[in-house]
């Protein structure tokens, strides 16, 4: 398997790219644009499908939440807690 990388210092040099690599018969799911920030009004950005790590991270959440309100109220019923040397 052979791999191309390259940097682009503007998002319209990377669309560029894209597209060339796109009209040299290269097929979309072979092409990766990785970017430290979101460039919505580029084409390559709405490339991908959605993913489902929303979705994962809000039911850790919840679960976390239901988790901790069992758990929580649990801890302050086993009995009366008695201070040393104190009537």
């Amino acid at each position: 398997m052979k791999a191309l990388y390259a940097l682009y210092s503007d998002p319209e040099t990377a669309q560029r790219a894209v597209d060339s690599l796109r009209k040299a018969g290269m097929a979309d799911r072979k092409i990766t644009v990785i970017s430290s920030e979101p460039f919505e009004e580029y084409e390559f950005s709405h490339r991908d499908k959605p993913t489902w790590i929303f979705w994962i991270a809000a039911g850790g959440g919840v679960l976390g939440l239901i988790v901790a309100n069992c758990w929580g109220p649990g801890t302050k019923r086993p009995g009366p807690l008695i201070p040393a040397g104190l009537p």
